[in-house]
């Protein structure tokens, strides 16, 4: 709905500036040349009723016409004057074609539509949620509908990069000593279908902290403090994010 609004205020846009750009380059000249000749017709044809009129009052005087010609060339020039000057204001009109004050009412129609398209632009982009990097959208928390706030501090979706996953384990107190960042491991389980994948120890939390998985064995112990590691795994790994496995790391 808001894409709507923002391709209708483009629209709106492109339009205003459209007939801006046409009136701004004002009359096609060759239709002011056509205007321009009909005036020189008309002043020719003046010219010459009036050379005719003059011509029939001196032969009027001398009684060689009669004044009902006389009348008749009159009329003939006051039609082509009427003419004339109806031509000489729609020359006038079209060289008056762009005024200062049709510029103003177009650039004030090109700011109305660019104001209407910044404002729908800026409500489309509030809907939108933009990931920090490439990845992959692993779970939707927010349906469409759902009321959300930047500063809510609830997520909208779970988002990750698996072209590089990371392995985080529960590391037993008893071996927090031999942990080192850049030592080599693998992981492996029966979520793996028995098979192995290398990677390295990329981080190891600072703190201890409870144990929070568990195998469910009736043996194992509940009650440890763990330390929390951070495998880098190699390429060519692809599992599910929060799939369980057994970690083993290389003591060097």
């Amino acid at each position: 709905m808001l894409q709507a609004e923002v391709e209708t205020a483009r629209t709106a846009l492109a339009l205003a500036r459209a007939e801006a750009a046409d009136t701004s380059s004002g009359i096609n000249p060759y239709r002011l040349h056509v205007v321009e000749a009909s005036i020189a017709r008309l002043q020719e044809n003046c010219r010459h009723y009036r050379v005719e009129a003059q011509r029939q009052e001196k032969l009027l005087q001398v009684h060689a016409s009669n004044d009902q010609e006389l009348q008749a060339t009159l009329h003939q020039l006051r039609l082509a004057e009427m003419a004339m000057r109806e031509e000489e204001a729609n020359l006038l009109y079209l060289r008056m074609y762009v005024t200062q004050e049709k510029r103003g009412v177009l650039d004030s129609k090109i700011h109305q539509a660019e104001a209407q398209l910044k404002l729908a632009e800026e409500r489309e982009q509030a809907t939108r949620v933009l990931a920090p990097s490439d990845g992959t959208v692993l779970k939707l928390l927010k349906r469409e509908g759902e009321g959300v706030h930047p500063s809510d501090p609830e997520a909208v979706l779970l988002f990750g990069d698996l072209s590089r996953l990371h392995v985080r384990a529960d590391i037993d107190e008893r071996f927090v000593q031999l942990l080192r960042a850049g030592q080599p491991a693998e992981i492996f389980g029966r979520n793996l279908a028995g098979k192995r994948y290398r990677g390295r120890v990329l981080s190891v939390e600072p703190l201890m902290g409870a144990k929070t998985v568990f195998t469910r064995a009736s043996s194992e112990k509940k009650d440890l403090d763990v330390v929390q590691a951070v495998l880098e795994m190699e390429p060519g790994l692809q599992a599910p994010p929060g799939l369980r496995v057994d970690v083993e790391i290389t003591v060097r």
